[in-house]
Formats: structure tokens, C-alpha cells, sequence
């Protein structure tokens, strides 16, 4: 099945305990709503995030990685409090979906998809190496490498910004299609 995410899914779920961290592992922790390392937002597009990065090993490390290129996608944890499953004609999906993955999703010139319109609880925002959502990406913000750059040496917090975090309710394929090859 595809899956999409309603772009106001996130504006009346729990999010106050939520946290940054790399690749969902719970000891690398980059921000926290609760201690205001963490900011979490909606808008049109959907989730955005900028957490402070912690001067630790962990937080260092990610932000070479971002600068590397070699970690430039994001994710995030959260629990289902209202969705709508229903089946559309594989045309409507053209253009929109991956020709490749309609293919092997549709059934007798339908695909399912599952629509999460409310999330009860955002557990965490990660950026990670392999997301579900393809569409999102993650990035040192400029207004921190500019600091940096100018060596501004007061409270030296990096930024982590998800940008384009494209969640509309366009379908997007969930990685389950890896799980069922594996």
C-alpha cells in the first residue's frame, strides 16, 4: 500500500515530549521539545524541526555527516490517532508515484492507500540514513554555519533544519516493499 500524511496531521498531536535524534537510536539524542533544543512546526507543507545540536561527540559527528552529504534525509516516530484507508484507480496516482512502484503495488488497476489525517503522539524527528518518506531532507541551517564562519564563540549551537519536508497528501510508497523483498 502507499501511504500519505495529511500536511495538518501533526498540528493538534502530542509533541511535548519529543525528541531529535540520529536515526531513531535513543542515546544520540540532538534536541529535546521539553528543554527548548527543539523546535517543532506545521505549515502547508507539513513537519518542520530545528533542533540545537549539542557540542558532543554524537552531535559533532551528524553535522560532519550533513556537511558530507552523507546523511541528508529525515524521519520521524509517531502513533496513528486517525486514518482513512481506501483503494483509487492507479491513473490518478501517475506522475505522482514512481511508475516502478504503482506497478507492483496496484491490483486489478487499484492501489490502497492508507491516510494518516491526525497523529496522536510525535515520539521523535531524526535525521536519518534511510527514511520511509524519500521526499524529506535535512540540512545545517545557513544562519549557524555563517556564525561559525564568523567565529561567534557565544552558546555555539548548531541548527539542524528539515527543509521541504513534503508530507501533502500525495502518495508517497513506505519502504514496506523493501520489507517484503526481504
Amino acid at each position: 500500500y502507499l501511504e500519505a500524511i495529511d500536511p495538518n496531521a501533526f498540528s493538534a498531536s502530542k509533541k511535548n515530549e519529543c525528541a531529535c535524534l540520529h536515526n531513531h537510536v535513543d542515546h544520540l539524542v540532538l534536541g529535546r521539545a521539553k528543554n527548548n533544543t527543539l523546535e517543532l512546526r506545521t505549515d502547508s507543507h507539513g513537519l518542520y524541526y530545528i533542533s540545537s545540536v549539542p557540542n558532543t561527540t554524537a552531535g559533532n559527528d551528524l553535522l560532519e555527516l550533513i556537511r558530507g552529504g552523507y546523511v541528508y534525509q529525515s524521519s520521524f516516530g509517531f502513533t496513528v490517532k486517525r486514518q482513512i484507508w481506501e483503494e483509487v484507480d492507479k491513473g490518478t496516482l501517475a506522475g505522482i508515484v514512481d511508475a516502478a512502484v504503482l506497478d507492483r503495488l496496484a491490483y486489478g488497476g487499484k492501489v490502497e492507500i492508507r491516510r494518516i489525517m491526525e497523529v496522536g503522539e510525535l515520539f521523535d524527528v531524526s535525521p536519518v540514513t534511510f527514511p520511509a518518506y524519500t521526499d524529506t531532507t535535512v540540512a545545517q541551517a545557513y544562519r549557524s554555519r555563517q556564525k561559525a564562519e564568523k567565529g561567534d564563540t557565544q552558546k555555539i549551537f548548531q541548527q539542524l533544519r528539515i527543509m521541504d519536508m513534503d508530507l501533502r497528501m500525495k502518495a508517497m510508497a513506505v519502504e514496506m516493499e523493501r520489507e517484503k523483498q526481504n
